[in-house]
């Protein structure tokens, strides 16, 4: 049996948009959106129920928000934002990302980012890109049938995570027809790429059937990729 301790409404009628605690498990972030261009920003100690720190921005929206240490990412409308534990915006980075493929490292101190085009790393104090790779630059096409094919095919990032607790980073790509628009109305031919977090290839997972599911799952040690057919198990030989 419970004991109902208290109930507590800092955000107004219409709710919150997204939430996350900080790392340190006593500190929560809301985004609260007022009407279209005003959002608010709150920062409550969930030990005291109280509300630490309270900012208003116009022009922010938040489709997604992530913690990583002591930052907030916030992205919305194509910008990045990141905020520290006070709600203070730290800096802002007009980006495209596609699906959402943000990932963060605060032990590498990164936010990184998939467009389909590149891989960014950024510093994730001051938002200065570290490093960039080309998703070209790392997949090649593989000729199913005849040359004149290479004018149809389209290659995209699918799948974007860190792993082995936060040693190495993920990265499946694949090869399709031009002209999808959705990743799961496709069958890929793919490869998953595991690099580390200064970009270099530690390995390349060649996939051997087509699919149009995929994933990673972080284990820790081990990590594990999903597709169609089957759960792959994978883990460092160190």
């Amino acid at each position: 049996k419970f004991e109902f301790i208290s109930a507590f409404r800092p955000y107004g009628k219409h709710g919150f948009q997204h939430m996350e605690f900080c790392d340190n498990g006593k500190d929560l972030m809301l985004v609260v959106e007022k009407n279209d261009n005003l959002f608010k920003v709150l920062v409550i100690d969930i030990n005291t129920m109280t509300i630490n720190h309270e900012k208003e921005y116009n022009d922010l929206s938040c489709s997604i928000l992530k913690v990583f240490g002591d930052f907030f990412i916030c992205y919305g409308r194509s910008k990045l934002t990141t905020f520290n534990k006070t709600g203070e915006i730290i800096w802002q980075k007009d980006v495209l990302i596609p699906r959402h493929k943000l990932i963060g490292s605060s032990k590498h101190n990164s936010v990184l980012i998939c467009t389909n085009s590149k891989i960014q790393n950024l510093n994730i104090t001051n938002g200065k890109i570290v490093w960039e790779k080309s998703i070209y630059d790392l997949y090649d096409i593989e000729l199913i049938t005849k040359p004149s094919d290479l004018r149809t095919i389209e290659i995209r990032p699918l799948c974007f995570s860190t792993l082995l607790d936060e040693e190495a980073i993920g990265l499946i790509i694949g090869q399709t027809k031009k002209g999808t628009l959705l990743s799961y109305h496709s069958k890929y031919y793919f490869k998953s790429y595991i690099l580390d977090f200064n970009g270099d290839i530690i390995n390349v997972i060649e996939g051997d059937k087509r699919t149009s599911n995929l994933q990673f799952i972080d284990l820790g040690k081990r990590f594990l990729i999903i597709n169609d057919k089957e759960v792959q198990s994978y883990e460092n030989e160190k």
